[in-house]
């Protein structure tokens, strides 16, 4: 697997203590960050050395078409494989978990978003999607009983793997001031003082 320069950096970066976070109160953290990957049994040995295991995956047409990598029961790193030549390499979105995703949305829906009614996906949990001002894709997500994940738990926890969190997720924005607005004024998936951290950079909390 190729990495991109910011890879390693959404996956496994912290940043300094003085950066003081503030979630909405109805977000418990990231659930998973998702990649594409041009193959993906590379992708998921790169992970598997680092300790981390294949909890779950799913398959069209014969072919694996996701695979679930565990960083502990509510949280994962998610690889799809490259179908199309159109299709970007790297970095696709990240979902926030949500303790309970209606009570979310109705928040999200007084400050201006539409979020769509959250419906029950394959892995059996309830998900919805918003997109930011840059077009970034994002997820939410509520673990429900008896789903794929829930049936996971206390599996797939390598022993080994050099993380047991995955602590926070960074990506660029074109137009910070207006990203910053997004994240921290409607979806308040973060917040923090601006005099402590770099003003390039904002971070999602886990």
């Amino acid at each position: 697997m190729r990495i991109q320069p910011n890879f390693l950096t959404l996956v496994l970066i912290v940043l300094a203590a003085g950066c003081a976070l503030a979630q909405s109160r109805n977000l418990a953290g990231i659930a998973h960050v998702a990649f594409r990957a041009s193959d993906l049994d590379r992708s998921q040995k790169f992970f598997e050395d680092l300790g981390f295991e294949k909890a779950l995956e799913f398959r069209e047409g014969g072919k694996v078409s996701e695979v679930f990598i565990k960083v502990n029961d509510r949280q994962f790193i998610e690889l799809y494989p490259r179908t199309q030549a159109s299709q970007a390499i790297g970095f696709m979105h990240i979902c926030f978990e949500a303790t309970d995703i209606e009570l979310l949305r109705k928040a999200y829906m007084s400050t201006g978003l539409n979020p769509p009614e959250a419906k029950k996906f394959r892995a059996g949990n309830l998900l919805f999607v918003l997109h930011d001002p840059e077009g970034q894709l994002l997820e939410y997500t509520q673990y429900l009983p008896d789903s794929l994940h829930d049936a996971d738990r206390g599996q797939h926890l390598g022993n080994g793997r050099i993380s047991m969190h995955l602590l926070a997720a960074s990506t660029p924005a074109k137009d910070f001031a207006t990203e910053r607005e997004f994240y921290s004024g409607k979806t308040r998936v973060w917040k923090y003082r601006f005099s402590d951290c770099a003003a390039a950079a904002w971070r999602l909390a886990g």
